[in-house]
């Protein structure tokens, strides 16, 4: 279970120590989000985790040297937070959800935190307050519109120029098979990160080598078939684009999954973010 940790507020640190401690599984992680300066309640936080051999992860900068930078597993974003947002779902296994803990002195004015809980909710994970006891926390619904409102007079700012649409970014290089087997994990790791893609085990080759060539995992043979014969990588490319994006509606929220068509005729699906299946 992955659990992203959002803000930078005080709380009662024993309260809040007791409570990642009964999180705490073999299987479970948290994902920090770097600020230049971490509360007293966030630096017990990290020193419970290291203290602790707890796997964790974090998204910086790369501008300070903080405690950030020795997480098991260190992302570099300009935006760490809307980084932190694409990591945390695409690092579960598969039928595993991930959750977000807020920390926050005040959450009705904390932008930033805000922003991160409208972000979860809207792919499905569940936010709790880290600090209120781990309170479970929902978006309040828009009241309703008045069935005539009043129409007001338009101002200079209601009129925007068109602006030129942003250039696109030079395409990436397509990568094959043969240009990633020799390469070790660290090196395998790094092209992962340039490319945005997150592998679900990041000690893998198999893994990492899959999420590159945007191959799914459950259709995936080991690198040592692959080694043996370098023509299974078009085969498994083919059978990526046989797979296709699904949406189903649970407990009022949509829900996508990827469904792959195996070659001997079977299914298999995965849970996608909203992000994660608008990309496909």
């Amino acid at each position: 279970m992955m659990y992203l940790i959002a803000g930078n507020g005080n709380a009662n640190k024993k309260e809040v120590l007791l409570t990642l401690e009964s999180l705490h599984e073999d299987e479970t992680a948290f994902l920090f989000v770097e600020e230049e300066t971490p509360s007293l309640t966030m630096l017990a936080i990290c020193e419970w985790v290291t203290k602790n051999a707890v796997w964790h992860e974090a998204v910086v900068t790369g501008e300070n040297d903080s405690f950030y930078n020795s997480a098991d597993e260190v992302y570099t974003a300009k935006r760490p937070l809307d980084r932190a947002l694409k990591v945390a779902p695409a690092r579960c296994q598969p039928g595993e959800k991930w959750a977000l803990l807020i920390l926050s002195d005040n959450i009705d004015e904390d932008e930033q935190v805000l922003y991160a809980i409208s972000r979860a909710i809207e792919a499905g994970a569940p936010v709790y307050d880290l600090g209120g006891q781990m309170t479970q926390i929902t978006l309040e619904e828009e009241e309703e519109e008045e069935a005539f409102p009043l129409l007001e007079m338009p101002t200079a700012d209601d009129f925007v120029l068109p602006q030129a649409a942003p250039e696109k970014d030079e395409e990436e290089i397509k990568l094959t098979f043969s240009d990633l087997k020799d390469l070790t994990v660290a090196e395998l790791k790094s092209i992962a990160s340039s490319r945005e893609v997150y592998p679900r085990d990041l000690r893998s080759k198999e893994s990492i080598i899959a999420a590159i060539l945007e191959i799914p995992e459950d259709v995936a043979p080991s690198l040592a078939l692959l080694a043996e014969e370098e023509e299974e990588a078009p085969k498994l490319q083919e059978a990526a684009e046989k797979a296709k994006v699904e949406k189903r509606i649970d407990n009022g929220l949509d829900v996508f999954y990827l469904v792959t068509i195996r070659a001997d005729g079977s299914a298999a699906m995965r849970q996608l973010s909203a992000e994660q299946a608008a990309s496909l």
